[in-house]
């Protein structure tokens, strides 16, 4: 009984690892475009905040259980996110939503087109 009990949560383990960050990085989206008109999300981003000792936790956990990069690539994604909005809430430099919308939005493009590539190289190499 115990043994099928660690079984299934191996495996909700392996779920949540490998599709929460997309998730995630959907709330950022949706955050910075929530951001453009006016409203600023509160309850969104303290909910799906990732610290940098999760994100880390979370990278060697996929290493560990043989993750592929496409399921690393959030994580990425979400490093980047969250950098690029440290630097624009610590910084001096003036960056509007608009502005700020835009990077988040070149960023996914970048993000989604190497998935892609990732994606078809792995089909191609089977």
């Amino acid at each position: 009984m115990e043994a099928q009990l660690n079984k299934s949560l191996y495996k909700i383990f392996l779920i949540l690892l490998k599709y929460l960050p997309f998730l995630i990085g959907l709330v950022y989206l949706i955050c910075a475009i929530i951001g453009l008109f006016g409203v600023t999300p509160t309850i969104l981003p303290t909910i799906f905040y990732l610290s940098p000792v999760t994100i880390i936790v979370w990278i060697i956990a996929s290493i560990i259980f043989k993750c592929c990069i496409w399921h690393r690539l959030p994580l990425y994604y979400c490093i980047v996110v969250q950098s690029i909005s440290t630097f624009d809430y610590y910084s001096s430099v003036v960056v509007t939503n608009c502005l700020l919308l835009l990077i988040y939005l070149i960023v996914t493009i970048i993000f989604i087109l190497l998935g892609m590539f990732l994606k078809n190289n792995a089909n191609v190499r089977k």
